[in-house]
């Protein structure tokens, strides 16, 4: 089913008052009582993990569904006919609040996400339970951040996430940084931007681009005259290296 003809079915079939979901297909969540809830709304989006379709199938493991983000699944469980159906089975509270804008990705049953304040949750798909968690900084960022980036290579899989200025790479399993890339699993997406660039506004609110074994990133400058130029990079993988500009 297309992404965009569910959305319309799911906006007011399962939408409760404290989330939405907007034309882009991102989910936001509105605080309520100083906590936001990351409910089994996945679930009407991906469909049942216990379903029989292939892992490929039944994944979500890039930003917006895909390399071309399309926003489109092949599942056909969920149609026009039952939409009205479905009902939450379990939600997670995420202990902050703010505007959520994560599009959470799906890999093996697992479930990877960013918070509000630009936290990174992983969660059993099946049952909501905390398998790791992870925060760059004991700052809490309001900055929107729209989720996290994914690569493997046979046991070698890793997750990528922002906070302000610099890109981390986490270990698939234990959400731990990755001590060998970049400087203790960080890097600052300043470095192919030239010199002069310490005191200049760097961030990236959306995923990069996963292309072979580079993260391409986009960032946010600021447009104001003297700002950081808004130069396209791309980062190895394992090093953290910047492989282009």
């Amino acid at each position: 089913m297309d992404y965009y003809s569910l959305y319309n079915f799911l906006k007011g079939c399962l939408i409760s008052n404290y989330a939405r979901l907007d034309y882009s297909g991102l989910i936001k969540y509105t605080q309520i009582q100083n906590i936001v809830y990351l409910g089994l709304l996945v679930m009407a989006i991906f469909g049942c993990l216990s379903c029989s379709e292939s892992s490929r199938d039944r994944d979500w493991p890039h930003y917006l569904g895909g390399q071309d983000r399309n926003h489109f699944t092949t599942l056909d469980q969920i149609t026009p006919d039952n939409v009205d159906q479905l009902k939450m089975v379990w939600e997670y509270q995420t202990g902050d609040s703010g505007q959520m804008q994560s599009n959470p990705l799906i890999i093996d049953g697992l479930l990877f996400s960013t918070t509000a304040t630009n936290e990174v949750i992983c969660l059993n798909a099946r049952n909501g339970k905390l398998k790791w968690h992870f925060a760059a900084s004991n700052k809490k960022s309001t900055m929107v951040n729209r989720g996290v980036a994914y690569w493997a290579h046979h046991r070698d899989r890793r997750i990528f996430t922002t906070y302000n200025d610099s890109l981390y790479a986490l270990d698939f399993d234990t959400g731990k940084r990755i001590e060998d890339f970049g400087i203790r699993g960080a890097v600052s997406l300043k470095t192919g931007l030239g010199e002069d660039m310490e005191t200049k506004y760097v961030a990236s609110r959306t995923p990069g681009t996963i292309f072979e074994d580079l993260i391409i990133m986009p960032t946010v400058v600021s447009e104001g005259e003297g700002g950081a130029p808004g130069y396209i990079q791309a980062f190895d993988v394992r090093t953290g290296d910047v492989r282009w500009v």
